[in-house]
């Protein structure tokens, strides 16, 4: 039987408890990695973040898992 992923990396403590305000502070700090990163300007990164923002509420969307 396949051990659970953490197990597998050699982690042996208990779960990590979920904490959603890290959870957001982490994912904001990762967004601002790659932004840099690959040089997005702001309006770029606006675009990827919510495209109807820049281009109002009828811009076609893909429809999840496309």
């Amino acid at each position: 039987m396949a051990k659970p992923f953490a197990q597998d990396l050699g982690y042996e403590g208990a779960p990590f408890p979920f904490d959603p305000e890290r959870r957001h502070q982490l994912k904001c700090e990762l967004d601002a990695y790659f932004a840099r990163r690959y040089g997005l300007t702001r309006g770029e990164l606006r675009y990827i973040f919510d495209p109807s923002e820049l281009w109002g509420r009828n811009v076609r969307q893909r429809p999840s898992g496309a």
